[in-house]
């Protein structure tokens, strides 16, 4: 083990022996995909905003696309109305202004609902290219440790 510990700090790896024997243990009882770095699955995003208040965003969004550019204040007016008017007596819980603007923002922006009309001219007049996500399941790193502990078993 302590050959395996200076082999990888030698390139570039600093870990711990218990860190190594535990990859080891992993690897020993699900081979390969016992390796892979599983902390991402457990992050569960916690709903900042309610359901109404986001279809009400998205309506918004839509009743405006193509109109003249506006402030994210006004969208967030708009979007307070139209929760009022189609849930009138419905208990909400409303998150802050803060909360609400910085989860707007993204919405508003990727419907071009707060820029330039030139901004927007310019966008329209670009090439409509495919897009492919690229989509990395091990990083580089854990993929060289998983060869490297292949040699010690």
């Amino acid at each position: 083990m302590q050959r395996k510990l200076s082999e990888l700090e030698t390139v570039g790896m600093k870990t711990s022996r218990a860190s190594l024997f535990r990859k080891v243990t992993a690897y020993r009882q699900h081979g390969v995909a016992g390796l892979v770095d599983r902390r991402h699955l457990r992050r569960q995003e916690h709903r900042r905003v309610p359901v109404e208040i986001e279809t009400a965003a998205q309506r918004v969004t839509a009743d405006h696309i193509g109109a003249t550019s506006r402030d994210v204040l006004y969208f967030l007016d708009k979007t307070k109305q139209r929760v009022r008017q189609d849930n009138p007596n419905a208990e909400i819980a409303w998150p802050s202004d803060r909360t609400l603007r910085r989860w707007l923002t993204p919405l508003l922006d990727a419907a071009g609902l707060t820029k330039t009309a030139s901004h927007r001219r310019s966008e329209s007049n670009r090439p409509h290219r495919a897009f492919q996500p690229i989509l990395a399941r091990h990083p580089e790193r854990d993929l060289m440790a998983s060869r490297l502990l292949l040699r010690i078993t």
